[in-house]
């Protein structure tokens, strides 16, 4: 397995970055190394995009035969954890914090659209509304009661209000910081379950096309209850509660709850994960249409983070760089782009 790490490539100086890759991964001689490092002390422009890459890329090449499973995960935690601010400072979270604006008062146009509001408070004691976001957006809005709810790209959400009561049905990924009420139930509906807030920061995906939704405890506590209304779990931060629709079986496991959610800090988080895997993430994201011809390339695994605000292509630069990959980007003419995978 290649684990690769690329948090930004901002740039199409491939040749940089081709023998940065190659000296981060102990594959360089030691006169390429020379050669490299005497070349961008006298160029400066090389020299600021290999200094930019090297506090932003890290590449390793771990042989699928010679290190172990838990050695790979243990590298990439490693990394991961060095990703993380260590203070609170002004993350994409908080960007979207000051950048979004409550959707009462949204016009039209904005990547978050207000669709309609339903039922008349008057007559049914309750009120509804639905927000849809696009792809390549990241959205936030405000409840009336202060509580956060951020959607992910091709997301739609739709809230009912009742008295003592807010339901939630959601198709796609929403992560939510609910201030808790005792006198007010916060309920998320996914088909057979439920997830009910007691006090919470919590992760749900639940695309349609995908046949395991899964919800990931930040902070609080979260109830999963059946469709008869009885109790399935009682989560803790940390754990990660899997259904799978087809079969209705479940399972908890532990997780670290930040790499669920880093979608939320602009972050795509891989660990472990087949290229066609990655690839159907990235095109829910981009918007296109990913096909890859070799079954074994498909099937190859990565673990990698990604900013969201890297170009489809940049990342498939990336890849060709660090592994045997080749693409080509075929327009069509329903408007969404086709990019073909292949081995070199």
């Amino acid at each position: 397995m290649l684990l690769f790490v690329c948090l930004v490539y901002t740039n199409q100086k491939r040749s940089i970055l081709k023998d940065l890759s190659k000296i981060l991964s102990n594959a360089a001689t030691t006169e390429e190394q020379k050669q490299f490092f005497d070349s961008i002390k006298h160029n400066k422009e090389e020299r600021k995009e290999a200094l930019q890459l090297n506090n932003f890329v890290h590449v390793s090449t771990l042989g699928e035969n010679k290190v172990p499973s838990n050695e790979k995960q243990k590298a990439f935690d490693e990394f991961w954890s060095h990703t993380q601010p260590k203070t609170e400072g002004f993350s994409f979270r908080t960007f979207l914090k000051y950048a979004a604006v409550t959707l009462v008062l949204l016009a039209a146009g904005t990547t978050v659209l207000l669709l309609s509001p339903t039922n008349s408070l008057v007559k049914t004691k309750s009120y509804s509304y639905t927000y849809s976001s696009e792809a390549a957006s990241i959205s936030n809005l405000v409840l009336t009661d202060g509580s956060k709810v951020w959607l992910n790209a091709n997301t739609q959400l739709k809230i009912t209000h009742y008295k003592n009561k807010v339901l939630v049905d959601l198709i796609g990924e929403a992560w939510f910081d609910v201030i808790h009420d005792e006198n007010r139930a916060f309920i998320v509906q996914l088909g057979d379950v439920q997830i009910k807030d007691l006090g919470t920061k919590f992760n749900v995906r639940a695309y349609p096309h995908e046949k395991i939704f899964k919800t990931t405890l930040e902070h609080g506590e979260i109830e999963i209850i059946d469709a008869n209304e009885g109790q399935l779990a009682l989560m803790k931060p940390g754990e990660r509660f899997a259904y799978n629709k087809h079969t209705k079986q479940y399972r908890i496991i532990k997780v670290d709850a930040a790499k669920a959610s880093a979608w939320v800090d602009g972050k795509f988080v891989f660990t472990n994960q087949s290229l066609q895997k990655i690839c159907n993430e990235l095109g829910l994201w981009y918007n296109v249409e990913f096909k890859i011809l070799d079954q074994n390339l498909a099937e190859t695994k990565y673990s990698c983070v990604l900013k969201r605000s890297t170009t489809v292509s940049q990342v498939l630069d990336f890849l060709t760089v660090v592994s045997e990959v080749s693409y080509k980007i075929v327009p069509t003419e329903k408007g969404k782009d086709k990019v073909i995978i292949y081995k070199k």
